[in-house]
């Protein structure tokens, strides 16, 4: 396996449940996400808070319980991610920063994932 494959792996671990659009298409919208995103001031950012609260309906019914069966996928997500980037280093390739931070303490997301498990 080589390093672009692997890259379009993690692009459709990060993206599988994404509503439409090819790998190519998520990977531009990605990438150009950050450059063309609007940074509000406090009073805009005050104000769309309000427009989004306002927008939101309160259910009277109790809602499925979903968080357990979210943490499943996230964990899944997360391990695919971890031994993808494991054989990235195994084959000598070089890693992201926030790749090594991931090596470093996958021991840790798991714990946190047990304790959450065990929590709900």
């Amino acid at each position: 396996m080589h390093v672009p494959a692997i890259k379009d792996k993690l692009i459709r671990l990060l993206f599988r449940k994404s509503s439409g659009g090819s790998a190519g298409t998520i990977e531009k919208r990605v990438i150009e996400a950050p450059l063309r995103s609007e940074l509000f001031s406090v009073d805009q950012l005050e104000r769309h808070a309000k427009v989004v609260a306002a927008a939101h309906v309160l259910a009277t019914s109790r809602a499925p319980d979903r968080l357990l069966a979210r943490l499943d996928e996230n964990e899944q997500v997360l391990i695919q991610t971890y031994d993808l980037v494991t054989e990235a280093v195994e084959r000598n390739r070089r890693i992201a920063p926030a790749a090594e931070w991931l090596l470093d303490n996958f021991y840790l997301i798991e714990e946190h994932i047990r304790s959450i498990r065990r929590l709900l």
